[in-house]
């Protein structure tokens, strides 16, 4: 979940993309069908997982699809776009805005023992962000 800045709470309900408004007490499906059926980049068995949210200043969603490896950009009128395709073995499953970035946070599964994930798996992390209006990408730290 994730507020806006207009005061509506946003949640990821299955594939959709959820707007709530405690004002009027309504709930509107901003998009729909974000995950696809069979992801040509998922990471492995199991893991197509829409996982974090955050809301630009200007109401555009973005969210960490792990199991497609994306960064997704939902307009205000929910208009669906790829902001970021990462490369394998990353995949996305954090994100943040702060100032004219988007800042995401991805993992891949690995031998070295940074952060301890399902069993005696470990995954590395690396954080990276990407401009909203040029759409530089940047690593800012690279756990590898």
């Amino acid at each position: 979940m994730a507020w806006g800045e207009s005061g509506e709470l946003f949640a990821i309900n299955g594939d959709d993309l959820l707007t709530l408004s405690l004002e009027d007490q309504t709930v509107e499906t901003r998009a729909s069908d974000l995950k696809k059926d069979s992801p040509q980049h998922l990471p492995f068995s199991g893991a197509n997982i829409l996982f974090d949210i955050a809301v630009g200043p200007d109401g555009t969603a973005f969210v960490a699809y792990y199991g497609n490896r994306q960064l997704l950009a939902v307009s205000p009128a929910g208009v669906v776009s790829v902001l970021v395709q990462s490369e394998s073995p990353w995949s996305p499953h954090g994100v943040d805005v702060w100032g004219d970035y988007v800042y995401f946070l991805e993992s891949t599964v690995g031998g070295r023992p940074r952060w301890k994930f399902w069993g005696k798996d470990r995954i590395a992390p690396r954080v990276r962000r990407v401009s909203v209006g040029t759409s530089t990408l940047e690593t800012i730290y690279d756990g590898l």
